[in-house]
């Protein structure tokens, strides 16, 4: 089998970062944590069924969200979806994966993305690939920007946004996109991930061996400023923020003394 690409993003990433965090807080307080406190950018706090709030902060081509620790939704204390951006594209990618499972999710009544992911997860980190369907830009929202979207990762962010009033927010925020992420995988899934046919292009994956009794998953994501923060460094329940100049770095796992990676 020949090597596979996956073009994330032409010339930027897109990913979508799940991570369960501990937080710790109600969605007010999220927000102002995320808001000016933080100075990063306002965030969407959503709830979901189960009454666990959810962070979202909508960047460009890319997006951070942070959950409750007993959401279980994709099965791993954290999370890599990538994207293809052309129609049809999960079905050339369906023979880089070990056991390919393919579906189609829903939002409500509406279609919403084409998943494909591997019957053979790792070790704390959950992964798999979205392809936008048309028919969620014509069922969410239609009404909203964009007007003429494709099935773009940056189309989905503004319709998001947009169906949250934050379109403001977003343009006028410190966060811009996730552009690289730190992950801890066992040395056996890190053999697994180096010897598969499927490549990531436009993102730095930044992975590492993680030794016997530490966190494996997503460790941290660095972040893309639209302006200059100054430097500041800010815990959030569990989690760190530091913000060096139009950069940023927040960590999210604890290591095996306790303290933040």
């Amino acid at each position: 089998m020949g090597q596979t690409i996956l073009d994330l993003a032409g010339n930027d990433p897109k990913i979508d970062i799940a991570q369960a965090a501990e937080v710790n807080a109600g969605a007010t307080e999220v927000a102002q944590l995320t808001g000016e406190n933080i100075r990063v950018g306002k965030a969407a706090v959503l709830t979901a069924p189960s009454g666990k709030a959810g962070l979202y902060l909508y960047g460009e081509r890319t997006y951070l969200e942070l959950l409750h620790p007993d959401s279980a939704s994709f099965g791993a204390p954290s999370g890599i979806a990538y994207g293809v951006e052309e129609r049809g594209g999960l079905d050339s990618l369906r023979e880089a994966l070990p056991d390919p499972r393919l579906e189609e999710i829903a939002r409500g009544d509406v279609p919403w993305f084409r998943s494909l992911r591997s019957g053979q997860p790792l070790e704390g980190l959950a992964e798999w690939v979205m392809e936008y369907l048309p028919a969620f830009f014509r069922g969410f929202h239609p009404e909203l920007l964009p007007a003429h979207p494709g099935i773009a990762r940056s189309d989905a962010l503004t319709r998001y946004a947009a169906s949250c009033g934050m379109l403001r927010d977003r343009a006028e925020g410190l966060f811009e996109d996730v552009v690289a992420l730190e992950i801890a995988l066992a040395p056996t899934d890190l053999q697994r991930w180096r010897s598969r046919a499927l490549r990531v292009e436009e993102a730095e994956l930044r992975l590492s061996s993680a030794p016997p009794g530490t966190p494996t998953g997503v460790l941290a994501a660095h972040l893309r400023l639209r302006r200059d923060a100054d430097r500041s460094t800010a815990r959030i329940g569990n989690t760190r923020l530091s913000l060096d100049g139009k950069s940023a770095v927040w960590r999210f796992q604890r290591g095996l003394h306790g303290e933040l990676s």
